[in-house]
Order: structure tokens, then C-alpha cells, then sequence
């Protein structure tokens, strides 16, 4: 059986795109993280621990992940979440030295990563749930919303298009999350 040299070229991208998982997205850049550690109100420093970080896809298995993947991005779960605030707030000097050990909780709901485009580039929209505690009383609470885009320029593959985009919607609303905690005064 002899198989044809367009049909195998049409399947390469199909197997390159079926494992291609949502990454953390980077924190802020080392200048950005210098200038926005002068402002950081010194009753926050290493006082932020990682309370409940909620919401995400529900994970898809076997045949059904690899289809999903193909077509629409690999599904957000919270450990995508997870480590970005973790890495956000270190780099911010502001994570507490020990898991629960600080005098603030943060909590994070992620209530929506869509993304659409499949043609021509990929479009994603991020919302998502912070809030700051101390005990229980709520000292800032803020849903950010944030966008963002990927295109051809960015990767050929569309699914590949869809993860980028999600990633950059993720760092941006990690980017407001942490403007916000670097003026908040308590």
C-alpha cells in the first residue's frame, strides 16, 4: 500500500497538535518587577499565602482530548493558575516564606478562558476571581477580565494559536492582578 505524499503532509500537523498543554505563563519582566517593588506597602511583604484556587476545564480523556485538543486548545485546569500567581507574587516579594503561613490568603475562582478563531488566528478572553483575605474578613476582591490574541506570525499550527492566546490572557490578567496588589495599602 503506497501512501501519498499530500495526504501524509495534511496528517503532520494533525500528530504535532495533540499534546500541546495550556503552559504557566511567565511573570512580569525583571524591570517591571524593580519598579513595582518600591511601591509594595511593607504589611504585604512575604504575607500572601495561596488560599483556594478554583474553577478550570473539566479534563477530557483518551480519543476525546486528543479531538478536543485538535480543534479547540488544550482545556485551562488550576495548576496553570496555580503556579502563575505563585511566580507573579515571589517574584513581587510578597509570597509568604511557608504554604499558609502568611497573614493573607489570596484565593483565585478562574471563571472563564474561551478562546474562538480558528482560521485565521486565535482570540482569547480570560475572567477571573481574586480575592485577599485576612481571616475572614475580605480586604480586596477584583474580577479581571482580559484579552488577548495569537496569529499566524505566532505558530502555524491553529491549535498551537489557541494555547498561545490563553497564555497571554493569563499573564495579562496576572499583570492587573498584580498592579493592583502593589498599590493596595492595609
Amino acid at each position: 500500500m503506497s501512501v501519498n505524499r499530500r495526504h501524509l503532509l495534511l496528517l503532520l500537523p494533525a500528530l504535532a497538535a495533540c499534546a500541546a498543554p495550556v503552559r504557566t505563563p511567565p511573570p512580569l519582566g525583571l524591570r517591571q518587577v524593580a519598579q513595582w517593588q518600591a511601591w509594595v506597602d511593607p504589611k504585604l511583604q512575604g504575607q500572601i499565602a495561596l488560599g483556594q484556587i478554583t474553577g478550570g476545564d473539566a479534563p477530557a480523556t483518551g480519543m476525546l482530548q486528543k479531538t478536543m485538543a485538535w480543534f479547540w486548545g488544550t482545556p485551562a485546569d488550576t495548576t496553570v493558575l496555580t503556579d502563575g500567581l505563585e511566580d507573579q507574587l515571589r517574584a513581587l516579594s510578597l509570597l509568604a516564606a511557608l504554604p499558609g503561613s502568611g497573614r493573607f490568603a489570596l484565593d483565585a475562582q478562574l471563571l472563564q478562558l474561551e478562546v474562538g478563531g480558528l482560521v485565521l488566528g486565535a482570540e482569547a478572553q480570560s475572567q477571573v476571581l481574586y480575592t485577599l483575605r485576612e481571616g475572614d474578613k475580605v480586604v480586596y476582591q477584583r474580577r479581571v477580565r482580559a484579552q488577548a490574541q495569537a496569529g499566524w506570525g505566532d505558530h502555524l499550527l491553529g491549535s498551537d494559536r489557541q494555547r498561545l492566546a490563553k497564555e497571554a490572557a493569563l499573564k495579562e490578567s496576572l499583570r492587573m492582578l498584580a498592579q493592583d496588589l502593589v498599590t493596595l495599602r492595609v
